[in-house]
């Protein structure tokens, strides 16, 4: 039960500099409200094909309270973002357990998503407002991480992520004029991701 209420209560009048705390305030926007009442479940089954190999599925629900953002001019309130995510999985230990191997396939979609835009990027960078995107973003894929003990002291490490993101994701500023050189699209996921290291 996620309940939220924003007031602003003052903005700098344009017709009376300087600005200070004791100047009438200029026009007021509404009360910015967010409600939301939701269950979101998460369940894990499990099987332990040895002592040292576990298989796993997983799925669960969540979701982003919205709200409101204070550097909106607007004042605007945005939604809740809500994921739904499987992921299928292993978990195991080998070599005396030396080296440890987990790899998993996963898939999250996400309804109303929250993106931060510029309102006027041009004449004041400060103003942004957080939408809900009207398209729903989907991500699906593998991700593979090892951890081998080589000898006391001495552990190599690495990670690999293969992603797959809907094309949709690229979602253009749509307070801002497509002639605007500071339009932008949302970041991109990577398709491919990872990381090797070395501890000594």
């Amino acid at each position: 039960d996620d309940s939220k209420v924003g007031v602003r209560t003052y903005i700098a009048p344009l017709a009376l500099p300087p600005y200070t705390a004791t100047s009438p305030s200029g026009a007021l926007p509404p009360i910015a409200r967010f409600d939301e009442k939701r269950w979101d479940p998460a369940f894990v089954v499990k099987y332990n094909f040895t002592d040292n190999v576990n298989g796993y599925f997983r799925y669960a629900t969540g979701y982003r309270g919205g709200g409101v953002s204070v550097r909106s001019l607007w004042f605007t309130p945005y939604g809740a973002e809500e994921t739904e995510s499987l992921e299928l999985g292993m978990k195991g230990r080998f070599f005396d357990n030396r080296l440890t191997l987990n790899v998993a396939a996963f898939q999250n979609d996400t309804k109303n998503q929250q993106l931060t835009f510029f309102e006027s990027p041009l004449t004041n960078p400060s103003l942004t407002t957080t939408l809900n995107t009207p398209l729903p973003f989907k991500v699906k894929g593998v991700e593979v991480e090892a951890i081998l003990k080589v000898v006391d002291g001495l552990t190599l490490s690495g990670n690999y992520a293969r992603n797959d993101a809907r094309e949709f994701f690229e979602f253009d500023n749509p307070l801002t004029a497509a002639v605007d050189p500071l339009r932008f699209y949302s970041s991109q996921v990577p398709k491919h991701a990872g990381n090797v290291a070395m501890d000594y």
